[in-house]
């Protein structure tokens, strides 16, 4: 499943208290103050999950079965995946595009978005092996192809917003660990360096 939609994709750090309810909840008998501040946590992060239940559009209409032939491991982790994502952008455009496309795809769709990305992946471990530099016409042409991938298949991704996006593979070990898997060890800061030449070669300010 492509990077690009799935978990997250963004800068890591969720806009959590990073208070599980029940510590909140215990640690109120303490002082007042803190007391107070411990359930105005509590109820933020209430909040947050009434919201994203309500917020999330993201669907796939395939059977567990389905998903879990096309999304492997992802599959188990999708409610945790589809909130994170809610949360971070669910009152966008892009997530909007995202939840009408991706409703629409069954288990062929998610197949040949499946052998897409793996053929960027091996482009970009072939590119490696090979030695070629992150600033090469032939490694930016690895990266625009990862950037028309997205806008194939989920919403139209500027060269800044995937310069920005990039930076999940270099600091979410969720993505960062399964692309050196699947490449080589040092795929994150060369394709990080490869976006950020392409954009500079389509003129973005990035």
């Amino acid at each position: 499943m492509s990077v690009l939609v799935a978990p997250g994709m963004s800068i890591p750090g969720l806009p959590s208290s990073g208070v599980p309810p029940s510590r909140a909840l215990a640690d109120s008998r303490g002082s007042p103050a803190t007391g107070c501040a411990n359930v105005v946590a509590v109820d933020a992060a209430a909040t947050r999950s009434v919201a994203r239940m309500t917020r999330r559009s993201l669907r796939s209409p395939m059977s567990a079965g389905e998903k879990k032939r096309v999304w492997g491991e992802f599959a188990a982790r999708e409610t945790e995946y589809l909130d994170e994502v809610a949360d971070r952008w669910g009152g966008s455009g892009a997530y909007a595009q995202t939840a009408r496309r991706v409703a629409t795809y069954g288990e062929a769709e998610w197949e040949q978005i499946n052998r897409e990305y793996a053929g960027i992946e091996a482009r970009i471990r072939e590119l490696m092996e090979a030695g070629t530099e992150p600033t090469d016409p032939a490694a930016m042409d690895v990266a625009e192809a990862q950037r028309q991938h997205v806008c194939r298949w989920y919403y139209p991704m500027t060269h800044d917003l995937q310069v920005r996006k990039s930076e999940l593979f270099l600091f979410d070990p969720r993505y960062r660990g399964p692309l050196e898997e699947k490449t080589r060890p040092g795929a994150p800061e060369w394709l990080a360096a490869a976006v950020e030449a392409n954009a500079t070669r389509a003129g973005s300010p990035a």
